[in-house]
């Protein structure tokens, strides 16, 4: 999934960075034909705000550590988390 272009940038933009990421994530997936015969890409969500059918897809920033080479930070290491949600175990794990 990564591509060099969507995550370049400096480390003021992070944010911008992180949001880039997110909906780049989500548009893979949602045209993944083999993932969308099993979850609508309506419900493939990068924030889940309100309620929603069974199975979904949830994309979200889980943590955001700056790293630092001698008391100068570098980089910012950005964990992106996918969760799939089903109503069922054996749906869920095909999904996965």
């Amino acid at each position: 999934l990564y591509e060099k272009s969507i995550f370049e940038g400096s480390r003021r933009s992070i944010w911008t960075i992180i949001i880039k990421a997110n909906k780049y994530i989500r548009n893979v997936l949602a045209d993944d034909e083999n993932l969308t015969e099993l979850v609508k890409p309506d419900n493939i969500k990068v924030m889940v705000l309100q309620p929603t059918t069974f199975p979904f897809i949830s994309v979200r920033r889980s943590a955001l550590e700056t790293v630092y080479n001698k008391d100068i930070p570098t980089e910012d290491l950005v964990t992106i988390e996918i969760t799939v949600v089903a109503n069922n175990y054996s749906s869920g794990m095909e999904i996965a």
